[in-house]
């Protein structure tokens, strides 16, 4: 009796069995390269001020002209970013590339991003990018103490 559920389990699965050239598996590099744009979510700041924690949610207090934008990063590490609907200056291009060399390391756990003018990369833990959202969390100063921070971005605004 047991070779005849064996036998129906090896059908099964050579039923259900995929082909490998049926589909693509990308790297997350290769992911967050070519699923177009993210939009701003929204980000969160977590501290321990004076012994008590003290956690709030951040991106409510960016202007209208910056929650809107769209990020989109391209293969090689560049970054553009799309002012959308609200400009922060009428004469501001609609688009432009942001001076910052992106990759992700560490087996691709983490995001260093490299930007002109500061001394060290900055790195982020890649909480989460999959199909849903893309959440980036870094530790920083604020308010002279040492923080958390974590943003979340999505496909869709």
């Amino acid at each position: 009796m047991k070779n005849v559920y064996f036998f129906c389990l090896i059908v099964a699965l050579g039923f259900t069995a995929c082909d490998d050239d049926d589909y693509e598996i990308l790297t997350r590099s290769e992911y967050l390269a070519e699923n177009g744009c993210w939009y701003l979510e929204d980000a969160h700041v977590t501290a321990n001020v004076d012994g008590r924690e003290f956690s709030g949610k951040v991106s409510q207090y960016l202007p209208d002209c910056i929650e809107d934008n769209s990020f989109t990063f391209h293969p090689g590490g560049a970054l553009t970013i799309n002012d959308r609907h609200i400009k922060c200056d009428k004469d501001d291009p609609q688009q432009f590339d942001v001076p910052v060399k992106w990759e992700l390391i560490d087996r691709e756990t983490r995001l260093r991003a490299s930007i002109p003018g500061l001394a060290e990369n900055i790195i982020f833990e890649v909480v989460q990018l999959d199909g849903k959202y893309l959440r980036l969390k870094w530790y920083d100063t604020y308010l002279n103490t040492p923080s958390t921070f974590e943003v979340r971005f999505s496909h869709r605004h």
